[in-house]
């Protein structure tokens, strides 16, 4: 014979286990965030002193990732792309 209903145990231990599964859910989405937010600030700051290296240093140059960041950022640095491994 199949069962149809759940105990009222078994619908208890249902409920807990949804709400344990949504909270953690909830918790990595916060966790995640919060790791989003924090990498966009780092690189707003690193753009802000390239963009300051640049003013200060007559040769100062970018590699491709640094423009890519900072372009990405909105901040626009004038200096070439270079690359130390090149002659």
């Amino acid at each position: 014979m199949v069962k149809l209903y759940m105990s009222s145990f078994e619908t208890k231990s249902a409920i807990i286990t949804l709400v344990q599964i949504a909270t953690v859910a909830f918790i990595l989405t916060m966790v995640v965030q919060l790791f989003n937010s924090t990498t966009e600030r780092i690189q707003v700051v690193e753009c802000l002193k390239l963009k300051q290296f640049s003013e200060q240093f007559d040769r100062f140059w970018l590699t491709q990732w640094q423009k890519d960041m900072c372009d990405h950022q909105g901040i626009q640095i004038n200096a070439p792309i270079g690359n130390r491994y090149e002659k």
